[in-house]
């Protein structure tokens, strides 16, 4: 599908408003009227944001690196961007030291918790990097690294497109295609919450139908792998407390 190119806010806003009933067609819709159906849609954007089936891309950023214990992630942070994301998605460190295009990338894990990260007792160890933990701090998020990355490596973070939102009816929008009619019904959800009026079963079968099509287009859905601990011949060290290979 093409993009969105030749619609603007103002058509997104007003065909939700039209499919309410709100403003019958033919009939012009109050400036007051506009603008509180765009700022419930940027609510709407925001809220799909968080979401990873209604965004339809992943970006890759990079930052060098230079023995920092973690990176910022925002408005003019090491990796700027115009807002934080709320979480990553994925990470790996390339090794700079060698000739390129033949550069080593090392995969990161994501840490799910702050909790799980405290249990590292030196968090100031430099080493080759294995895991990596994401404080979501607003307007700059934190990604710390562990071990801690010398300048021989390069850090990459993956995380969700920020999705495009309003900041004026005439704004041009350059979603992907498949964005409208997802845009235009499940606004028209809101605003018949908002103004109190009743609304119509098509309408909702053909949100609901929209949102399943986005689903089904940005779902990506990654290689199962089994846990280390699973796939090797590892047994529980009853004397160091460890998991480890061979028979104890």
């Amino acid at each position: 599908m093409s993009g969105l190119t030749n619609s603007t806010f103002g058509d997104i806003v007003l065909a939700a408003l039209r499919n309410t009933g709100i403003v019958g067609l033919g009939q012009t819709a109050t400036s007051e009227d506009m603008n509180q159906a765009c700022a419930a849609l940027n609510d709407m954007i925001a809220q799909w944001q968080q979401r990873r089936y209604l965004v339809y891309r992943l970006v890759e950023q990079s930052v060098p690196c230079n023995g920092q214990q973690y990176y910022e992630i925002g408005p003019g942070g090491d990796i700027s961007v115009a807002e934080r994301p709320a979480a990553i998605n994925a990470a790996f460190a390339r090794q700079t030291i060698s000739d390129s295009p033949n550069q080593i990338d090392y995969p990161i894990t994501v840490l799910p918790s702050r909790e799980t990260y405290s249990q590292i007792a030196m968090k100031s160890l430099q080493s080759f990097p294995q895991w990596c933990w994401y404080d979501a701090g607003t307007p700059l998020g934190k990604l710390y690294v562990y071990p801690v990355i010398s300048n021989q490596f390069e850090l990459h973070v993956i995380f969700r497109q920020q999705l495009q939102t309003a900041l004026a009816l005439t704004d041009e929008i350059t979603l992907p295609g498949e964005y409208r009619e997802a845009l235009v019904y499940n606004l028209a959800i809101r605003l018949s919450a908002n103004y109190g009026v009743p609304l119509s079963p098509n309408v909702a079968g053909l949100a609901k139908a929209a949102l399943e099509t986005m689903r089904s287009v940005n779902a990506q859905i990654p290689t199962m792998s089994m846990p280390s601990i699973l796939r090797n011949d590892v047994r529980w060290n009853i004397f160091s407390d460890q998991a480890g290979p061979g028979t104890y």
